[in-house]
């Protein structure tokens, strides 16, 4: 036998470690791209469930570009899939042989964002970092939903709620404006969906009885999602009462809902009062491209136009959903959020309410005051405004199961008059419809001002809007007007400047000639002036300046700034041509 010298051995000795030293490396490196939690989880047993985000995220900014509704949403559904598919390939390859081997329990991909999620033993998480392709490996947070206030102050029952005509949805419907033509979603804890004040809204109703819950259920609720019950179910009633108060409707004694003509369908991402990460992702995915009952042939075209989500993270800043509500945007889906009911402290606004592509609602009661229980902003993004405005959340009554309702109160039960609203607007202006950003600008001028002391953000006593409020207690009214006018405050002092803007939204899809009649009523007098406009077809403007006025020795108490439109040399002081209008209240200290 050879001996080596011992000046060899530690030659061969250095060689091996300067061999091994890089793969080592790489191994501590790939393994910090493991979140610690995980880690854990397989200390504590032999596998583990954890979500696999990949690096690469689909471009589909150029969808806001077009026109064609239908086409936006194909072609959102396509980049994301397209994306994820190539992507992911290796990683699905190598988990399928793992499945095979034993290694990997469950997988399943996801293109709402881009990942997976797995249940496997630890070596399979460790080769899964070692793939260029993965960002980090982490255990997603669990959301919930909030827990309904205990309402002291009982809603009696009433044909029309309290909420209802508080918001003043009445009166549109009163002009044929009740949500026809659109459909809204939830992602909650399911839907009774032959609740008398729901089944006939429902879009799986096919009359006579006959029901198809194709493309319009998805049961996401399990450990690793779905598939569940195939049938709409509601093992919570949270779900049912927050689609109540979005179309509910039993043709009597039970009119709870703001948009009572428009669909629904629904997609149960929560058990219990708990949400878990991969049902809710599983849930935004069907959102965007609803499947049928055997998780094939996603259809973007059945798509919603409004998903209201009244559920949400333990606190703020956590933006793992963030792409989810980006992508809903991009396809034309309104996105509805309740703030979380973590109030009456600032800075308590939750995920994913707090992103800047989600619509968050605060709460309110019957005397327009803010509830104490209603999340306050600033939001953990950027420091921007929330809630965006506030609805009744307040001793709402609406349905519950088994064919039953029930007073409930909580932001959950403010964002669904957000996602009425919607329906409304988009069933009167053709030209709204999945235009996300163009429908924000219409709806938040026109909430009540309602002003707070709570100094959140360092808002002042009279800051609009504010991070108690946002931009005020939704008004359906003036947010379903032709034209808006609308001051950037509610109260001035001597110096301050009064911004005064209009909006501007046609229904018609053909021109139309008008006069716009503009006027200020002030204490001892008042002015008006009229200009001649024409309006092209489907026009959408907004927040055009009409003047900034600077307070000096007027004196003090109440200024109106109204608008009026008519028909081309018409009498605007007669009340019967007025086609639309606005007012403007301020007052000057």
């Amino acid at each position: 036998m050879r001996v080596i010298a011992p000046a060899r051995w530690v030659v061969v000795v250095l060689l091996l470690l300067m061999w091994r030293a890089p793969a080592a490396r790489a191994q501590v490196a790939n393994a910090e791209r493991i979140d610690p939690a995980v880690l854990t989880a397989f200390a504590r047993a032999g596998e583990a469930s954890y979500l696999v985000l990949l690096r690469e995220a689909a471009d589909v900014s150029a969808a806001t570009a077009m026109t064609d509704r239908l086409e936006r949403g194909r072609f959102v559904y396509s980049r994301l899939q397209q994306v994820a598919e190539s992507s992911q390939a290796s990683i699905r390859t190598f988990l399928r042989a793992e499945q095979q081997a034993g290694r990997v329990r469950q997988m399943r991909p996801y293109f709402i964002i881009n990942a997976i999620a797995v249940r496997s033993t630890r070596s399979v998480a460790l080769a899964l970092a070692a793939f260029p392709e993965v960002d980090r490996i982490i255990v997603p947070p669990e959301a919930t939903i909030p827990a309904p206030q205990p309402a002291s102050d009982a809603a009696t029952p009433q044909a029309i709620e309290w909420n209802l005509t508080q918001i003043g949805a009445p009166t549109l419907w009163a002009n044929g404006i009740k949500g026809q033509g659109i459909v809204v979603a939830n992602i909650d804890t399911g839907v009774q969906f032959d609740h008398p004040a729901l089944v006939t809204q429902y879009r799986g109703n096919l009359g006579g009885g006959v029901f198809d819950h194709n493309y319009n259920w998805w049961d996401a609720s399990g450990p690793l999602g779905g598939p569940g019950a195939l049938v709409p179910i509601d093992d919570q009633g949270h779900g049912t009462h927050t689609m109540g108060t979005m179309v509910g409707n039993d043709g009597g004694a039970n009119q709870i809902g703001v948009a009572p003509s428009a669909r629904w369908m629904a997609c149960k991402a929560c058990s219990t009062l708990s949400c878990s990460f991969i049902g809710l992702l599983e849930c935004g995915q069907f959102v965007l491209a609803p499947w049928n009952l055997a998780e094939q042939n996603p259809n973007p075209d059945l798509r919603p136009h409004v998903v209201n989500n009244s559920w949400g993270f333990a606190f703020g800043g956590i933006g793992l959903y963030r792409t989810v509500v980006q992508n809903w945007r991009a396809a034309g889906i309104f996105p509805a959020f309740s703030a979380g009911n973590a109030g009456p402290g600032c800075n308590t606004t939750a995920s994913p309410g707090d992103y800047p592509e989600a619509f968050a609602t605060g709460a309110t009661d019957r005397s327009d005051a803010i509830a104490d229980f209603s999340s306050r902003g600033p939001s953990a993004f950027s420091g921007i405004v929330k809630p965006d405005a506030s609805a009744p959340g307040v001793a709402v009554r609406s349905s519950v199961p088994t064919n039953s309702y029930a007073t409930f109160s909580g932001t959950s039960m403010a964002s669904p008059h957000t996602a009425g609203l919607v329906a409304l607007l988009w069933s009167f202006y053709p030209g709204l419809v999945r235009d996300v950003d163009n429908t924000e600008k219409k709806l938040r001028p026109a909430a009540s001002i309602l002003n707070t002391s709570q100094a959140c953000g360092g808002n002042g006593p009279t800051t609009h809007p504010n991070n108690v409020f946002g931009w005020g207690r939704h008004d359906a009214v003036p947010g379903i007007a032709l034209i808006n006018i609308y001051a950037d405050k509610s109260v001035y002092s001597t110096g301050e400047i009064a911004s005064i803007r209009v909006s501007l939204v046609s229904p018609l899809t053909t021109g139309w000639s008008l006069d716009l009649h503009l006027g200020v009523i002030f204490p001892g007098g008042s002015t008006l002036s009229t200009t001649p406009i024409t309006i092209a077809p489907l026009t959408e403007v907004f927040d055009i300046p009409v003047g900034n006025f600077t307070w000096s020795t007027e004196p003090a108490g109440e200024y109106t700034w109204f608008v009026i439109l008519t028909e081309h040399g018409a009498d605007v002081n007669d009340p019967a041509t007025h086609l639309s209008g606005d007012v403007a209240r301020v007052t000057k200290n």
